[in-house]
């Protein structure tokens, strides 16, 4: 695989080229992101810019995550479950769409080990 880094409206991505298919991949496809941070035990997730308005189900089941950007995404809101990611200290929402604050606090409270939290540019 090849890769590539290319800046897109303020959000970065990575540019994969799937040699074997001869088909490039934009980095969007979040399932596919999650599946490989699930096979590698990856501790950090960065799911950014891909135009998210929900948090996918399979997102809660990496347990081991430490660090999650979901920063310039379409989120209002922020899922329950995300208090599912035990091992969280870093949590990165910038430039969504959060307009309540208490809505977040309720959603982290039972992270413990939640260190960072950025909400920069939202409403």
């Amino acid at each position: 695989f090849g890769s590539s880094l290319v800046t897109l409206g303020g959000c970065t991505s990575d540019l994969f080229l799937i040699q074997a298919l001869g088909k490039p991949m934009d980095g969007s496809d979040t399932s596919l992101a999650i599946r490989r941070a699930r096979r590698s035990g990856a501790k950090r997730v960065d799911l950014s810019c891909r135009s998210l308005r929900n948090l996918p189900e399979e997102l809660f089941s990496l347990k081991q995550l430490e660090a999650l950007d979901l920063s310039g995404n379409e989120l209002t809101t922020l899922d329950r479950a995300i208090s599912q990611l035990e091992n969280l200290d870093e949590l990165n929402l910038a430039n969504n769409r959060i307009a309540s604050v208490a809505d977040v606090d309720a959603a982290v409270s039972g992270l413990q080990q939640l260190r960072s939290l950025t909400l920069d540019g939202n409403p």
